[in-house]
């Protein structure tokens, strides 16, 4: 058996990717979907992740990629005119994960079976979903 090198090469990026957590390369032949889903409550977000990865598209993701939260903090004074020391801390968290689906692009479907699949997810209120097309 003949390994060539840039054959080596790609296997050895593959796995050190999946060691990372990180998405690998697409093939060539693959057309991907990126779904970016953001939302303040993260049980919202692992639900959706789980309903694409093992509902919709059994064999088809390569992945849920957490991205950094990002958190905003809102400093209050309790009262309105004395008590400058005394004051309240809110919060406002936000998750993101991205979801990539990469599927073989048919030009002999007008309608891609992919792509109907993802018309027919329905996400809950409070989730944020943006999806591009590479």
């Amino acid at each position: 058996m003949v390994v060539l090198s840039h054959e080596l090469r790609a296997k050895n990026e593959r796995e050190e990717a999946r060691k990372l957590g990180k998405t690998p390369r697409r093939p060539h032949n693959l057309e991907r979907i990126r779904i970016r889903l953001e939302s303040f409550n993260h049980q919202l977000l692992v639900n959706a992740c789980r309903e694409l990865t093992e509902v919709h598209f059994n064999d088809k993701p390569s992945g849920v990629v957490a991205l950094p939260n990002s958190k905003r903090i809102y400093c209050v004074l309790r009262s309105p005119h004395v008590d400058k020391d005394s004051r309240e801390h809110f919060e406002i968290r936000v998750h993101r994960r991205i979801v990539d689906i990469f599927y073989q692009y048919d030009p002999e479907y007008a309608k891609q079976p992919v792509l109907e699949k993802l018309s027919q997810v329905e996400f809950d209120p409070g989730l944020f979903c943006s999806i591009s097309y590479d």
